[in-house]
């Protein structure tokens, strides 16, 4: 599958986030090969330093229902996402205890379906 290119160092946070959410609206997101270069870039770049907050609630709604997802591909997206944008800082930690809850949530989920069989 070739690569989709997701952002370089020259991008602003205003141009980068809107279109990295239009391939996360997907369930799952879409296409696969574009979260290691996303998850990179946000690292790199820490886009979340200096954002609107209106785009910042539109990023950590989807990568909470990510998280929720019943698709495994897409939880792996929201966590990876998730640890990405708490890596880079700035205003994204602010969702830290939130993506906790939903994280430890998953381990209970998975804890009661192996005590059941």
């Amino acid at each position: 599958m070739d690569r989709v290119a997701v952002g370089d160092a020259r991008e602003s946070t205003s141009a980068f986030i809107p279109r990295v959410l239009t391939l996360l609206l997907n369930d799952p997101p879409s296409p696969a090969s574009t979260l290691p270069d996303t998850v990179r870039y946000i690292e790199e770049n820490a886009p979340f330093a200096n954002i609107d907050p209106r785009l910042l609630q539109k990023w950590t709604s989807r990568i909470s229902s990510l998280i929720q997802s019943k698709s495994l591909p897409s939880r792996y997206w929201g966590i990876s996402l998730a640890k990405a944008t708490l890596k880079s800082g700035g205003e994204g930690v602010n969702h830290a205890v939130t993506w906790s809850k939903l994280l430890l949530g998953l381990l209970n989920v998975r804890l009661f379906v192996d005590l059941v069989r």
